[in-house]
This record gives C-alpha cells, structure tokens and sequence, in this order.
C-alpha cells in the first residue's frame, strides 16, 4: 500500500459520510456512502484477499481519497 493512502486512512472518521476514491489523474472511480466510514474505507486496503478482481484493480487505481459530511447516515 502507497504510504500516502496509509496517512490518509489514519485520518478517516468512525462517522457516516460519503467517501471518493480518486485516480492519478483525480477522476473519481468510485464513490459510496458509509455508516462506519473508517472500517469501510479500511477494508478495501486491509482485507484485499476478499475484494473481487474489479475491486482489487480500483485498489491499484487509487491515489487519494476525500471524504464528504453529513450529519446523519440518511443525509449521506
């Protein structure tokens, strides 16, 4: 895992909010909404042995990540 993507995992909140996952070129390839946003962003670059191959490649793809508010899991 890219050190980069290891500094920014330790800052991701245990809170509900929608994260973005970005390539080098910062296209968003993958946007989605999470109750618990640092074990779910987490278990992409933790648990890769059980990603489906599409997955694991948007893995590989990923040069940062930015995190979006809400206030309540519904609003995300």
């Amino acid at each position: 895992m890219k050190k980069e993507i290891q500094d920014l995992l330790k800052n991701i909140p245990k809170l509900p909010w929608v994260y973005q996952f970005f390539d080098e070129g910062w296209k968003i390839i993958y946007i989605w909404k999470s109750v618990k946003l640092h074990s779910r962003v987490n278990s992409y670059f933790n648990w890769t042995w059980k990603l489906n191959f599409a997955k694991k490649k948007m893995v590989d793809q990923i040069c940062d990540i930015q995190t979006v508010v809400t206030n309540t899991a519904i609003e995300s």
